[in-house]
């Protein structure tokens, strides 16, 4: 309550524990700890030391470029395209070992329960800054390079958040993505898919109550588009369940989606 009305000197004992975690656990719930950092990093599980720290702009170019989306500084990933590109580093040597490198090691320290859900959507947001400003210095990557792909949230289901993040994973590493939003037909992706000439089309669900839906879709797509590869997911979303429906391609996350998509298209390197 102190913190709420403006106090921002507060005489306690740093040292104490629990003054420690109201402090942190105040921060996160005032909103003056975006992305939950502090919040995360006090929590973490893991108590191995860590090595210490280079200073950002000791670091060799493209490893500053990791960093910064790897820490989801979204200012500094896109200030750096320009530096990178003025230096000689192509655009495709960015994307692969900058870029697409730092949400790789995310994903892995996600799927490893050291990395948390608010450190994804930042460090996703930080590459999606860089990957805008990279295509605004060269327009032509404009055009679609790996495939084009339909995503949205099956009919009923109004969570997008997850979908977004794949979403915005696939454009970074190289697809063209027609995003339909959230609560979508199973028509409307039909439609999509003509429309677009899509290569993949990917169905997500966050609601036990929306499957039916997804099932639905994939029953439409395979008969009216049959040509298009199918990717699943969400949190109410398995292997088995997809399985079932005929949708082989599960994704668990984000980037078990961006290797299953090059796998599928045949950019897997």
């Amino acid at each position: 309550m102190a913190f709420a009305c403006g106090m921002n000197a507060p005489i306690i004992n740093p040292l104490d524990k629990d003054i420690q975690d109201a402090f942190i656990n105040a921060r996160l719930l005032l909103g003056f700890d975006p992305g939950a950092r502090d919040f995360i990093r006090a929590a973490a599980l893991s108590e191995e030391p860590k090595a210490k720290s280079v200073p950002s702009e000791d670091l060799p170019p493209l490893e500053r470029i990791k960093a910064a989306v790897k820490n989801g500084e979204k200012e500094e990933s896109a200030a750096l395209i320009k530096t990178l590109l003025d230096s000689g580093i192509s655009s495709e040597t960015i994307i692969k070992e900058g870029l697409t490198a730092a949400m790789t090691e995310i994903g892995d320290g996600y799927g490893a329960g050291k990395v948390y859900l608010p450190q994804v959507m930042m460090a996703a947001e930080a590459m999606q800054a860089a990957f805008k400003e990279l295509k605004k210095i060269l327009p032509e990557m404009n055009s679609s390079a790996k495939g084009t792909l339909v995503i949205g949230t099956v009919k009923g289901d109004i969570h997008d958040l997850g979908k977004n993040i794949v979403a915005a994973l696939m454009e970074n590493s190289g697809y063209r993505v027609i995003d339909l939003g959230k609560d979508v037909d199973p028509e409307v992706f039909v439609q999509a898919v003509k429309d677009h000439h899509a290569d993949l089309a990917g169905l997500c669900s966050l609601m036990t109550t929306t499957l039916p839906e997804m099932e639905h879709t994939v029953k439409a797509l395979k008969e009216e588009t049959p040509g298009v590869k199918i990717l699943v997911g969400g949190a109410v979303v398995t292997q088995d369940y997809a399985s079932r429906i005929g949708a082989p391609n599960y994704c668990r996350d984000g980037i078990a989606a961006v290797k299953i998509a090059d796998r599928l298209t045949g950019k897997e390197e």
